[in-house]
């Protein structure tokens, strides 16, 4: 699979900092539960001199024709990105899932909040439509056309949105599922989702509003990018789970060590050796 690994260490220095703990950056990539087509991602053209510089490619396959394809992952930045891919049973479409990402200091986002600041806080009533908060789930065709871009704004009600914070330059929009927290899971996004077992249907937890409500339920479907009712019944397919099989927590060396499983509903990640 290729992925950020290889380039993790360069650009650490631009890393993502939760608590004072710098998390390697990923784009993981999916296959469909028989295996014949998978879907993963590189960054290309990275620079140490530059962390702005490189694009963010997905590589499509279907191995039992041979066919595969390559394209842009839109939206993506080049520094920070924890993103998880989802490719559909039958190999027509993919979503790329983006709960955090890094937002460059010099971004107007950054300069109207403080750490720990929230959106609804701002001046800029057109925030919603900063690019550091929008192409959060982004919905494509094999072949690299967008079917559906959501950002922020999209995922969330008026009240969740006042809700939507800045840390470390990394901007949040989700509630994490209890006993996954980013400082300790295998990946920093696995306690902010839950995915259905055939990869269509996505559910995170939106800000919470009250300390007296829960945290609303939001389930999007990932072939249409339609959201849609939390409670409606549906296929044991397409119930959202854990989103990984393996440990709910593992040391700050393992971490950079993980290497998720292109099946991870299925089949645990590993540690590579060193």
């Amino acid at each position: 699979m290729k992925s950020s690994v290889a380039i993790a260490c360069l650009l650490l220095a631009a890393s993502t900092l939760h608590a004072g703990r710098a998390r390697q950056e990923y784009v993981d990539g999916c296959q469909t539960q028989d295996g014949r087509f998978v879907v993963t991602a590189e960054l290309v053209g990275a620079n140490p001199k530059d962390p702005k510089a490189g694009q963010w490619k997905f590589h499509w396959k279907d191995t039992k024709t041979g066919q595969s394809r390559t394209g842009d992952l839109v939206g993506l930045p080049p520094v920070g990105p924890f993103v998880h891919l989802f490719i559909a049973p039958d190999g027509e479409t993919f979503a790329a899932w983006r709960p955090f990402s890094y937002s460059p200091s010099t971004t107007n986002v950054d300069d109207k909040l403080s750490n720990g600041g929230k959106f609804g806080d701002g001046p800029n009533k057109d925030w919603a439509d900063h690019p550091a908060v929008a192409h959060r789930l982004v919905i494509y065709r094999k072949t690299g056309d967008i079917v559906k871009s959501l950002g922020v704004k999209d995922l969330l009600n008026a009240d969740e949105l006042k809700q939507v914070y800045n840390v470390f330059h990394t901007v949040r929009f989700v509630s994490e599922y209890p006993g996954l927290a980013f400082s300790g899971a295998p990946r920093v996004a696995y306690g902010t989702f839950r995915i259905s077992p055939d990869y269509t249907v996505l559910e995170f937890q939106a800000p919470m509003t009250s300390k007296d409500k829960p945290a609303r339920r939001v389930r999007v479907d990932l072939v249409s990018g339609t959201i849609f009712d939390p409670v409606a019944k549906l296929a044991e397919t397409r119930q959202p789970i854990r989103p990984f099989l393996g440990p709910d927590r593992i040391t700050q060396d393992e971490q950079y060590l993980w290497q998720p499983n292109l099946d991870p509903v299925r089949m645990a990640g590993t540690l590579k050796k060193k």
